[in-house]
């Protein structure tokens, strides 16, 4: 997918929008929050060679942990991530987020 997802960290669970052309992925190797952020994509052309910058999703879905597994409802109104070591027991966490168009702009 080329450099400008990819990096020397690690790009780990990503989810294709129903658009197919929007890319969320999980990552440490681009600048976030925390120890993986959740950030956005979208290809600019037919290929996947050609992507824009990924974008951090912000503080509203990502922390100072770490954040995977994200993934929308079929009509966009609701985002699920998983929230890793937030309890106090050390266990992860399944949210449900109410989505904004902004958000994801």
């Amino acid at each position: 997918m080329g450099d400008a997802i990819n990096t020397t960290g690690a790009e780990i669970p990503c989810f294709l929008a129903a658009d197919n052309k929007t890319l969320y992925f999980a990552s440490d190797g681009h600048p976030g929050y925390g120890e993986k952020d959740i950030f956005v994509t979208q290809r600019l052309d037919d290929t996947w060679q050609n992507c824009g910058q990924p974008v951090n999703l912000g503080p509203r879905i990502n922390s100072s942990g770490t954040e995977n597994y994200f993934t929308l409802d079929p009509k966009g109104e609701y985002a699920y991530v998983i929230k890793w070591g937030k309890d106090k027991e050390g266990f992860s966490d399944l949210f449900r987020i109410k989505i904004n168009q902004h958000i994801l702009d």
